[in-house]
């Protein structure tokens, strides 16, 4: 008797207290929702953690092969250099009537002009080797910065679960917080054991968390995604960006592929770098806190400053991620 009524202040055979038990329905209840969106939570986290180690491992790692030497992309680019060399023929054109009038004040003279035009006719039919050089040298520096923050790549699809939780910066960003665990049968025995306004509390914290760091990755996967989409049509148009150098027409043509190229190229070793500073960071704090096997939610359940220091961390993190999204 002494112990059933330990366990259950609904149970009136031993005294149990009516709005004592109308209180612990109702915890459990609003419990069991937000159990329920801890879990939406957490699935979404998953399916966007697939989702992001693969568009890493598709625009970055893959890239070249995939869309720099794919044949669609060579026809491409054979069509706008072709244009290309016509601009550049009109030039020379321009310029020899130029220098026949001797038009006063015309700086587009064959001696000012013609070695331009020589030099990115020349340029221009190399334009497409000059723009994947670059984006080359951005992904190989993008990928051994991916390599040092993440668990490797994710190169196989058979198990979305492996995928999502232990590999690439999805897995070890999962792992550092421990989302992996919340579901585990140890951590729900300790912390979402029994109806109460406090556990509740605790499960919307980790709702909320869980929530933001989903979308953090799925604004850096769509930047990504957006990334390869624009690289792959400065590729395809980069005699334009070539042959607007000598064309003064072209010039504000020209300038504006530059500048795109160079930041969309750059975007994904920037992004890259703050992640790796948030986790090298975040992985240091847990180390000189001692609170390397401690989860999110055993954290956000106990007391204590150690604990309350721990929690900060993980706020710090979804900081971190959120500068490097916006830094890149």
């Amino acid at each position: 008797a002494a112990e059933a009524q330990q366990h259950s202040s609904c149970n009136f055979f031993f005294g149990g207290n009516f709005w004592n038990c109308i209180n612990e329905v109702l915890y459990s209840i609003v419990q069991l929702i937000a159990l329920f969106f801890l879990w939406l939570a957490a699935f979404f986290l998953g399916l966007v953690g697939i989702i992001f180690n693969w568009t890493i491992y598709i625009t970055v790692f893959q890239f070249g092969n995939l869309i720099g030497n794919n044949p669609g992309m060579l026809a491409a680019w054979g069509i706008l250099r072709d244009i290309g060399n016509i601009l550049l023929l009109f030039g020379f054109i321009f310029m020899g009537i130029s220098t026949i009038l001797n038009l006063p004040g015309n700086e587009f003279t064959a001696k000012r002009a013609l070695p331009t035009l020589i030099i990115f006719a020349i340029l221009m039919n190399f334009s497409l080797f000059a723009a994947e050089a670059i984006i080359d040298t951005s992904n190989a520096l993008g990928s051994t910065l991916y390599r040092q923050a993440g668990n490797g790549l994710c190169t196989d699809a058979t198990n979305l679960y492996e995928c999502a939780t232990e590999s690439g910066i999805a897995g070890a960003i999962m792992q550092i917080t421990g989302v992996t665990t919340i579901f585990d049968p140890t951590d729900n025995e300790q912390v979402f054991n029994r109806g109460s306004l406090g556990n509740s509390l605790i499960i919307i914290g980790l709702t909320i968390f869980i929530a933001t760091l989903a979308m953090v990755l799925l604004a850096a996967t769509i930047m990504l995604s957006i990334r390869a989409v624009t690289l792959a049509f400065l590729m395809a148009v980069s005699p334009i960006g070539f042959a607007g150098m000598a064309v003064p027409i072209l010039h504000k043509f020209a300038k504006m592929w530059w500048d795109q190229l160079l930041k969309q190229s750059f975007y994904a070793p920037v992004y890259l770098l703050m992640v790796l500073v948030s986790v090298k960071f975040v992985d240091g704090m847990r180390t000189s806190l001692g609170a390397e096997n401690v989860t999110l939610a055993s954290a956000i359940s106990g007391g204590g400053i150690s604990n309350v220091s721990i929690v900060i961390m993980f706020v710090l993190m979804v900081g971190f991620l959120l500068a490097a999204t916006q830094t890149a």
